[in-house]
């Protein structure tokens, strides 16, 4: 009888809150525009009929998103807040006198693991895709970006020395699989590395990498586009833009197999002066302009041929500085259009490429590089929380991952909607 009144008066109060909430509340825009039904289904294994009836494992995903949509500081600040915020009882899905302890949360994120965090995150973005926020043959950016651990940074000593900053002894860190890397010359950080491949248009991140600190950034990139293409096949990529420290030759081929076209900066410790490909007689410069590699003179492109495998005409014109060539009448002989050459980008993928290096395609394509910074500086934000991790271990820091992701991506299917329906 006591239970049966206590969910009397618990609907009664659900009732009474709904009817004082406004209708713009921002947790009512973000939750009621995601159809959360399949965290049921991902998740019903980890439970059992019997015993104690656990807290719906709904209710306390989206409780811990609240700390990601800046309701909550952290895990204990959600908790304490549950017991006594009726608005976030309500839209989390908690009874008013059956809330968790921050406890909970912790046993939450151990029973379910990382990947069915990361199976949600994907549900969250196939549903981003499926309202039309992305849309079209996408135009893709791969970039990475750092956070530091949730640790000391200079760890502590496991000798007795007294002058311990002049001993070269072991360290003892509290999180063990934080490593230190470097985004520069000039700065050095002790935690992760977070790699994203975005849709330049929405800035909707399509799949995310974690990986210690010190893990270079080109490594992930294949493995990152693969996510991306078997996480959601329904989004066709067009292209793939990426910084200097991308140049590696096994990431432009791995684009190309998948019919993108890799959009990368070339990186000059990886190229001599002269940028010189696979021809006799022509050579390319950092710009992707073709040059005789006998003068130096710049030649002219004269189009490309789509029925002989997109190769590139290059002109060597009796125009400008060509005109004084010493060379002219033993390369070119009577021609009044001047010596023809040949490049086939399928060959030369890194100083070509399927879009020609330096055109205005190319760099129109390279600019929107720039949207995967856009969408780290949104996830820094003390809102989406990604650069304040209060977690531990390279587990629980890609849970903390995830969740800021879903926690954006929430945030701009809420808000697309919303103003859609203006």
């Amino acid at each position: 009888m006591r239970f049966k009144v206590l969910g009397i008066i618990t609907l009664m109060i659900h009732y009474l809150v709904s009817q004082k909430l406004r209708e713009e509340d921002p947790l009512r825009v973000y939750f009621e525009n995601i159809d959360w039904s399949f965290i049921s289904r991902l998740t019903s294994q980890f439970y059992s009929k019997k015993g104690m009836k656990a807290f719906n494992p709904m209710s306390m995903y989206k409780a811990l998103l609240c700390i990601y949509l800046g309701e909550a500081n952290s895990e204990r600040d959600i908790a304490t807040k549950l017991r006594y915020d009726v608005r976030l009882q309500y839209y989390c899905g908690f009874d008013f006198f059956d809330t968790p302890e921050h406890s909970s949360f912790t046993v939450f994120r151990q029973r379910l693991g990382c990947s069915v965090f990361y199976e949600i995150m994907h549900q969250v973005i196939a549903q981003a895709i499926a309202v039309g926020l992305v849309k079209g043959l996408l135009n893709t950016a791969t970039d990475s970006t750092h956070i530091w651990a949730y640790s000391n940074k200079f760890g502590f000593k496991l000798c007795d020395h007294k002058d311990k900053s002049q001993c070269d002894c072991l360290r003892y860190y509290t999180d063990k699989d934080a490593q230190w890397g470097h985004k520069s010359k000039t700065y050095a950080f002790f935690g992760y590395k977070i790699h994203l491949i975005v849709d330049v248009e929405s800035q909707i991140p399509l799949e995310v990498i974690v990986t210690s600190g010190q893990t270079a950034d080109n490594e992930p990139a294949n493995d990152l586009l693969d996510g991306a293409l078997k996480n959601h096949p329904q989004a066709k990529i067009n292209s793939n833009a990426m910084d200097a420290g991308y140049d590696d030759g096994k990431i432009y081929e791995h684009n190309a197999q998948k019919g993108i076209a890799p959009i990368i900066a070339l990186n000059p410790r990886n190229v001599s002066d002269t940028n010189s490909i696979d021809h006799p007689e022509v050579t390319i410069d950092k710009q992707g302009n073709p040059h005789c590699r006998k003068t130096g003179y710049r030649l002219i492109k004269d189009g490309t041929e789509p029925s002989r495998n997109n190769r590139q005409k290059i002109v060597c014109s009796p125009t400008g500085c060509r005109a004084n060539c010493p060379f002219r009448k033993e390369c070119c002989g009577e021609s009044t259009i001047g010596k023809t050459f040949y490049l086939y980008p399928q060959r030369e993928l890194r100083m070509l490429g399927i879009i020609p290096r330096g055109s205005d395609q190319w760099k129109l394509l390279y600019n929107g590089r720039t949207s995967t910074e856009r969408t780290h500086s949104q996830l820094k934000t003390t809102k989406h929380k990604l650069h304040l991790p209060k977690v531990r271990g390279i587990e629980n820091i890609k849970i903390h991952v995830f969740l800021s992701i879903c926690g954006l991506i929430v945030k701009t299917i809420g808000l697309s909607l919303a103003n859609k329906a203006l």
